[in-house]
């Protein structure tokens, strides 16, 4: 079933903020919004099932795919996280809002089919390969690159949102097949280290189940340091980019093979080094997160949240926006204001019950 199609005039308001800017033009970025730090009447205006949701830009007519996720209406303290792609250029100047709408006049809307235009599968441009939140092991972008856990079942508080707690002791991992990506590639993941003087495997793409040839991004034991490299099928680290600082808390971990010979890692914002020895792994379709590619050492003990796989050499001017949106909300986007429309402000959408209409089981809740 379709999703109702958006015009302003038949939805009751919005909330608005600008965006900010990167350090240089993004394309196609994809905007984070925690649903917690909407207005208070965008909550008490949004249905009970979010079928009202939608996104434009600050002119109110030029809509923008969206994704919501792991959404909770919670008696009308909803919450949730939506992601939105910024068509075209997110400009590196100037003010650059969006629109949340909520409120339907007429009714009751329907959430938008993940397929549809402005669906929860075009919130994505065609270089994400994988996105795991890890509040569970569904792939959020339309590749479909599901993991399976192994162990790893316990939730826990995410930096973004709500995420997995590994614990070594158990041998928790999760593992998933995954669609064929070589070099350039950038590998995105919030990480919370438990201990600090283990070697823990964060992400390992590899070209089978158990075969060392791949791309890693690990913390090396007896110390802080944070490791992204390229692997030849001897297990060999080659030209891999270590060092830098982690901390007991959670740090935003970047890793980008841009080419054989040039890779580059990131820690918080700041570059902890780059490699040229030259590198080119076998083509990648499978990937192990929280263990050794063998699943018999290194697990992971702490908590992931935010992996993403692009088949992309993301800028650092991309890095560090994902890292300023996810890592303090009420900084990047200061505080939304609502704007009545057509319907004036608050009404009793809330009332409505829960419909899931086809793909919004993995759209929405996943």
């Amino acid at each position: 079933m379709a999703g109702t199609a958006f015009s302003a005039a038949n939805w009751d308001g919005y909330d608005e903020q600008s965006a900010t800017n990167p350090g240089g033009a993004l394309t196609d970025f994809t905007l984070l919004i925690d649903v917690s730090t909407l207005s208070a009447t965008w909550k008490s205006t949004v249905q009970s099932d979010a079928g009202d949701i939608r996104c434009t830009k600050g002119d109110g007519t030029t809509e923008l795919a969206t994704d919501l996720i792991n959404w909770a209406y919670n008696a009308g303290a909803p919450t949730g996280h939506i992601r939105v792609k910024w068509s075209s250029t997110l400009a590196a100047s100037g003010t650059q809002n969006v629109r949340v709408y909520a409120g339907y006049t007429p009714g009751t809307a329907v959430v938008y089919d993940a397929i549809e235009t402005y669906g929860s599968d075009n919130a994505y441009d065609a270089n994400w390969d994988a996105y795991w939140p890890l509040f569970d092991v569904n792939d959020r972008t339309s590749n479909g690159n599901n993991l399976t856990n192994v162990g790893a079942d316990s939730g826990a508080t995410g930096q973004v949102g709500d995420c997995h707690d590994f614990v070594a002791a158990n041998s928790d991992y999760m593992e998933g097949s995954f669609g064929d990506i070589a070099a350039p590639l950038t590998i995105m993941v919030w990480v919370n280290r438990d201990n600090l003087t283990n070697r823990m495997r964060f992400a390992w793409l590899q070209e089978s189940d158990n075969d060392p040839d791949g791309w890693l991004m690990w913390g090396r034991e007896s110390n802080e340091d944070l490791g992204f490299a390229a692997l030849a099928a001897t297990a060999t680290v080659d030209g891999s980019v270590l060092g830098g600082t982690m901390s007991t808390g959670w740090d935003h971990c970047v890793g980008v093979a841009r080419s054989a010979t040039d890779r580059q890692a990131y820690i918080d914002k700041t570059s902890i080094g780059t490699n040229a020895t030259s590198c080119t792994p076998g083509t990648i379709s499978y990937i192990t997160v929280g263990a050794n590619q063998n699943q018999g050492s290194h697990f992971m003990d702490g908590l992931l949240n935010e992996i993403q796989i692009h088949s992309a050499d993301r800028s650092g001017d991309w890095a560090d926006l994902e890292y300023d949106q996810s890592s303090d909300q009420s900084t990047f986007w200061g505080t939304w204001a609502w704007t009545a429309t057509a319907g004036g402000g608050a009404n009793p959408k809330g009332v409505f019950g829960l419909a899931i209409h086809g793909p919004l089981a993995r759209s929405v809740y996943a």
